[in-house]
């Protein structure tokens, strides 16, 4: 109950233990007898939202929006903010309410009278009433953090730290914090200086393997794997963002105490869910900020065994309060010369258990990794140029003047000379259609990949999809965390062999 203050008749009962009116007395284009400002009535709205009293939602929604509109109609722009933020606010509202009145109108269900308790248990199924997270509608929040959770799980059984050349450094660190709180518990006290870490940060270029890094590590202690990003948690409805932070923790917690195991939640693209705060910053992203920062706050002391791992390319547009909540931050870097050799090796191999053989020697792979075009190069950009060689090899089959038959295969040949005595030719018009090639696809025997093919698409343009001016950004930004060799910081300075 809101002390000193009498129960307002504007506010529905349930409410009045949750909220307290705005004390500001709002008379702009209003009735006097109204003590509820813009910002208390969409407060209240959200609030019966979340509570799943769609008549409430509306009625309080509808209320906030027309106060709103007569302060933008004064031109009351100096207590709202900036206008444009102001506008955005409003059309979230406005969309918000015409998706409850859809729902409302769909709904075959009459409206549940009793009073609305948090964590009650769920009523029947298509019910409005309130559901505790264990039996929330598969299409709300929990049903999108049940999908982030396949997602997961798919990444998770594919993750090997084996594929994952290079930054040695980064497995061996991120490693070490995962495992050794579970393998040495009695090691690590929670409310000790010495306690397991419960935020990790993977920085570094786009490209390096970050994400593989995450899948790889939760396979390794078979932990539960949630994935999110910011596609997954941002909403244009009201309110619901919040919600789908609420469903992540509470799922992960849930996942801890009925599989006695860890579960890992996985931040992709942290940046883009935790901008730096501004005074541009929109409102739903300012709630969902704090949403999280609350709920992290939780995760220290009330979710055991979750831990939260993060990925990010732009490490310095994060908000200081949230990288502040991952302790310990790991650099995945570019890879060395011997790392590219050792990824350039690893594709090769791919390909030729694929049926594409190559004819290149370990010195021919250390000219490649060495050649000007491949300066600043990420996995990423390693596995792009492999694809790039092999897909050549395919435009030459399209190419083939013909096809002669070398134990049980079909072998393409370019010239005409070549073609002796051949077992297919080309339709009329010089060249093979792709319906022919289909026919012998299975037959066809690939040329052999050739150092002479790496070097003609090299010399076609720089392999780095990361700038100059984006590397000295990277540059910048390891200095100013400590992640460089010279500074004798435990951080390693190698990279990854995988796309983010």
């Amino acid at each position: 109950m809101c002390v000193g203050r009498k129960k307002n008749k504007y506010i529905p009962f349930y409410l009045q233990n949750i909220i307290c009116p705005s004390p500001l007395y709002i008379n702009i284009g209003r009735k006097k007898n109204i003590y509820l400002s813009m910002v208390s009535t969409i407060e209240v709205a959200i609030l019966a939202d979340h509570l799943a009293r769609v008549d409430d939602a509306i009625k309080w929604y509808e209320m906030g929006i027309q106060l709103l509109m007569s302060d933008i109609s004064a031109g009351n722009y100096s207590e709202l903010g900036n206008p444009q933020i102001v506008h955005e606010r409003l059309k979230e509202y406005i969309d918000r309410v015409e998706k409850l009145k859809e729902e409302l109108k769909q709904s075959k269900v009459p409206k549940i009278e009793e009073d609305l308790v948090p964590n009650r248990a769920a009523t029947t199924d298509g019910a409005r009433g309130i559901t505790s997270e264990s039996s929330i509608s598969e299409d709300g929040p929990r049903g999108i953090i049940l999908q982030a959770l396949e997602e997961g799980k798919k990444a998770r059984d594919k993750g090997d730290f084996s594929k994952l050349i290079g930054s040695e450094n980064a497995k061996h660190k991120l490693i070490e914090a995962v495992l050794f709180p579970l393998k040495l518990p009695s090691a690590f006290k929670e409310n000790s200086i010495l306690r397991a870490w419960h935020g990790i940060l993977l920085w570094g270029p786009p490209g390096t393997g970050k994400t593989s890094l995450a899948a790889a590590v939760s396979k390794l202690v078979d932990c539960s794997f949630i994935s999110v990003s910011a596609s997954i948690i941002m909403s244009k409805y009201v309110g619901d963002s919040e919600k789908v932070i609420k469903a992540l923790f509470d799922e992960a917690k849930i996942l801890v105490e009925t599989k006695k195991q860890p579960c890992i939640i996985f931040f992709d693209e942290l940046e883009a869910l935790f901008k730096k705060r501004s005074s541009e910053q929109s409102e739903t992203s300012s709630r969902v900020l704090t949403e999280f920062l609350n709920r992290m706050g939780g995760a220290t002391s009330n979710l055991k065994n979750v831990l939260l791992i993060g990925a990010t390319n732009l490490i310095n547009q994060i908000d200081e309060a949230v990288l502040r909540r991952f302790e310990q931050r790991i650099l995945v870097d570019l890879p060395e010369e011997k790392d590219i050799v050792s990824m350039l090796t690893m594709y090769l191999n791919e390909l030729k258990e694929g049926g594409h053989e190559s004819h290149i020697t370990d010195e021919q792979l250390k000219e490649i990794a060495s050649h000007p075009n491949m300066k600043h190069v990420s996995g990423a950009d390693v596995a792009t140029l492999v694809r790039e060689v092999a897909y050549k090899t395919i435009t030459d089959i399209i190419k083939a003047k013909c096809f002669t038959k070398e134990n049980d295969k079909l072998i393409p040949h370019n010239e005409e000379g070549e073609c002796g005595n051949p077992s297919m030719l080309p339709e009329s018009g010089g060249t093979f259609t792709l319906d022919q090639l289909q026919t012998i696809e299975q037959s066809i025997q690939y040329r052999p990949l050739e150092f002479k093919d790496f070097m003609n698409v090299l010399e076609e343009k720089t392999r780095a999809t990361l700038t100059p001016k984006i590397f000295e950004e990277y540059q910048a930004a390891k200095r100013q965390q400590g992640d460089t060799k010279d500074s004798g910081s435990s951080q390693p300075d190698s990279g990854e062999n995988t796309s983010k």
